[in-house]
């Protein structure tokens, strides 16, 4: 029975003689839609470790991790060490075998591996421990086991539980074992290819959310803000919050606009030459909050001085002009594009729970951002501005959608009416990006309408949902998975009270963020100015703000051609 299905011999694999004590084989069948599978037929070897019972928490992490992420080591902060045959093993574990990979049999979802074992490791720390079985992981959790176990004995010996069923309606019908199994994880070939058709492995994620900055060293730095306007005063505030021993400089192009905001900044000195602020040897870094469309012209202006430049978003309002900043950073430029998204704390606890797992695959995400605003000067001029509020505001989630669930390959768009006929570009937009890993986002950004009390980003999974909010300092994760509080509210009498209690949040955890800022705007300057003190801002920070222009301009042309777009590859 064993050897009845189809028998294909692997590609012959060269290793070294080990010497070992314990079996000579061992079976293994993982589940093909995990990568684990395709990995062992196409590296023809396995490394496969026996738990403790004390490392049950490392069992159920491994189960309960996203499917489809490729690094799970990452995500779930496991400590892996290098074995025999350049195999991987987990560290700690009572034992390891390192196997050859024989033949496989086709069984229908799973696949049966035959694999010859080379050597057997152990760890002698832990032999003495009893081994984690299955029952000891399938098991619910409960504080008083024996009790439970003598409870349901009784319940089944008196026919209460019958009773109590029979109730309830639930009809006993015979037990079928290849039924059951079918309807609890088997699938058809048929289903296999529907949900393999994503593929077992979800690589569409380029980004990923970098860890919160440490304090600016307590140095002096000169810092000059260029642009004197409202998000001027705001970068102003930042570097005094994040920078308390900073040097304010400003500078700006009306000489009395630009004293009266030095003053009131508290600045150390003002200019209205940019070039004269770059090249004053009391400034060592440039923060630029200027219209969109001179990002190019200051950047190129700034370019020789070779002093570090925070350059606010987006990058630039064309790739051309977003190619001449990138070009200028190439030749030395020190440069970073503010993008507050990259360093909120919501999007990296999400990201993070994402991969461990906590909402099953990622299937749709939700974004609404915005709100009521009434652009004038040269925000309401779309030439200068580059687009209206999918350009503005679009640009943040576009970032945000890359760090939680990759890069998008299709895109559509649309609009609803006109409402502030005041401005040129356009005062709302709808963008759905899509992507051939099986994901869908929805993104609406407006300035003729609120949010109020929504999460800016809501993601759906098959187990979950996750929300997020921009000033709160804690996500919040809803779970399918049934709670205690759940399945005693199903049966709660009367129905009124039954359907009071399934409508609670019973599912809902909130979980904090370790960063007392939840916007990302201070440890984005932590970021650029301790990156300053120590004389290396982040990495490809400015190539990947090329990119969200791109995908932002992707959403135009789908905008105006009113139906599906493909999205250029990352070229990054």
């Amino acid at each position: 029975m064993l050897w009845g299905g189809t028998v294909t011999e692997p590609e012959p694999y060269a290793t070294a003689a080990f010497a070992f004590a314990g079996p000579s084989h061992l079976l293994v069948n993982p589940n093909r839609l995990y990568p684990v599978d395709e990995a062992i037929l196409a590296r023809g070897a396995f490394a496969l470790s026996w738990l403790a019972r004390s490392q049950r928490d490392v069992m159920l992490a491994l189960i309960g991790a996203r499917r489809r992420e490729p690094d799970k080591v990452r995500a779930l902060g496991l400590a892996v060490e290098a074995g025999p045959l350049d195999l991987p093993a987990l560290a700690g574990a009572p034992r390891t075998a390192f196997c050859t990979l024989e033949r496989w049999l086709d069984t229908g979802d799973h696949r049966l591996l035959i694999g010859r074992v080379v050597e057997l490791r152990t760890d002698a720390a832990r032999l003495a421990e009893p081994p984690l079985l299955y029952a000891d992981v399938t098991a619910a959790p409960s504080v008083a086991p024996r009790l439970e176990r003598l409870a349901r004995r009784a319940l089944v010996a008196t026919g209460a539980l019958d009773a109590w069923r029979r109730r309830r309606g639930v009809v006993a019908r015979p037990r079928s074992l290849p039924e059951e199994t079918y309807l609890d994880g088997g699938q058809t070939e048929a289903e296999l290819a529907t949900l393999l058709a994503p593929g077992v492995r979800d690589l569409g994620r380029r980004l990923a959310p970098p860890a919160s900055p440490p304090p600016v060293p307590p140095a002096p730095l000169g810092v000059c803000v260029v642009g004197p306007g409202g998000w001027g005063a705001v970068h102003a505030q930042l570097v005094r919050a994040v920078h308390p021993a900073a040097r304010l400089y400003v500078c700006g192009r009306d000489a009395a606009r630009t004293e009266a905001f030095a003053r009131r900044a508290g600045a150390a000195g003002w200019f209205t030459d940019l070039a004269a602020a770059a090249a004053d040897p009391a400034v060592q870094a440039l923060t630029l909050a200027l219209p969109h469309d001179v990002h190019r012209a200051a950047i190129e202006a700034l370019a020789a001085a070779r002093k570090p430049v925070l350059l606010e978003k987006p990058i630039a309002t064309t790739l051309a002009d977003a190619d001449a900043i990138l070009a200028a950073e190439v030749a030395g430029l020190p440069l970073m594009v503010a993008e507050d998204m990259h360093w909120r704390p919501a999007i990296a606890t999400a990201a993070r729970l994402v991969a461990q797992g906590a909402i099953g695959e990622p299937l749709y995400a939700d974004m609404v951002a915005g709100g009521h605003l009434r652009p004038s000067g040269w925000k309401a001029d779309v030439a200068r501005m580059g687009g209206g509020v999918w350009l503005d505001v679009g640009v943040h989630y576009v970032r945000a959608l890359r760090l939680l669930l990759g890069e998008p390959t299709r895109v559509l768009a649309a609009r609803a009416m006109t409402v502030n006929t005041k401005m040129g570009g356009e005062d709302s937009a709808r963008v759905l990006f899509a992507s051939e890993a099986g994901w869908q986002a929805q993104l609406l950004t407006s300035w003729v309408t609120g949010r109020f009390d929504l999460p800016d980003i809501t993601l759906f999974g098959e187990r979950g949902t996750l929300c997020c909010w921009p000033r709160r300092r804690w996500v919040e994760l809803h779970t399918t998975a049934p709670t205690a509080l759940g399945r005693l509210a199903a049966v709660a009498r009367p129905a009124a009270l039954r359907e009071w209690l399934l409508g609670l949040p019973l599912g809902r955890r909130r979980i904090p963020l370790d960063d007392p800022d939840p916007t990302g705007y201070a440890a984005e300057f932590r970021a650029f100015l301790g990156g300053v003190a120590r004389g290396a801002l982040p990495a490809g920070n400015a190539r990947a703000a090329r990119r969200d222009l791109e995908l932002v301009l992707a959403g135009y042309d789908a905008l105006r051609d009113g139906g599906w777009v493909p999205v250029p590859p990352d070229a990054g």
